[in-house]
């Protein structure tokens, strides 16, 4: 872990290091608390923005490189790029194989359907970080104790409600990612 958080400090510096660690903490305690495997949280934790501080030149070079198919939503959004790209970084650069791990860091931002509790609780511990403040976040961060699907669809309708009010594009992953849970009767009372 030791190496991982020097290279981490090299490659995305102090502030994010900062968020990262972070997310680490709150993934931990919802591993504890839901009961996941907790060494697989923290890797993915620590390892989910590693692409973030790349530019988008970089991005797209280092995409061809690894010969990444991405959708256009992905290769056109910096916000969403650094998930899957540095997925595949992390396979390489660390030589990490776990397909969970990996998929963790590559849905992070946008969710997916049907996702294993690992992935659950990295994109949600990113989504309610203590550094990280909006409105509604604090009933988010109650609900992740409690209910990950809840606290998941919770997070989604944010996030698309967000990106509406942007005029943004909403990634096809994120809709299918609400969809399964409505469709699986999460948020029915």
């Amino acid at each position: 872990m030791d190496r991982i958080i020097e290279v981490l400090k090299e490659r995305i510096g102090e502030k994010r290091l900062d968020h990262t660690l972070s997310v680490v903490d709150e993934a931990l305690g919802l591993a504890k608390r839901h009961k996941a495997p907790e060494d697989k949280v923290k890797i993915a934790a620590l390892l989910h923005d590693f692409a973030k501080n790349l530019s988008l030149e970089e991005s797209l070079r280092l995409t061809r490189e690894y010969k990444l198919e991405l959708d256009d939503v992905t290769i056109t959004n910096t916000e969403l790029i650094h998930g899957p790209l540095g997925a595949r970084m992390v396979k390489e650069y660390f030589n990490i194989g776990d397909q969970e791990i990996l998929n963790a860091i590559t849905y992070h931002t946008t969710g997916r359907a049907n996702m294993t509790t690992v992935e659950k609780i990295v994109f949600l511990a990113d989504f309610i970080e203590p550094g990280r403040e909006f409105e509604g976040i604090q009933i988010i961060r109650a609900k992740a104790l409690v209910n990950l699907d809840e606290a998941i669809l919770m997070a989604l309708d944010s996030t698309i409600e967000y990106l509406l009010k942007k005029g943004s594009i909403i990634h096809v992953n994120t809709v299918h990612a609400r969809n399964f849970l409505l469709r699986i009767g999460v948020g029915e009372s």
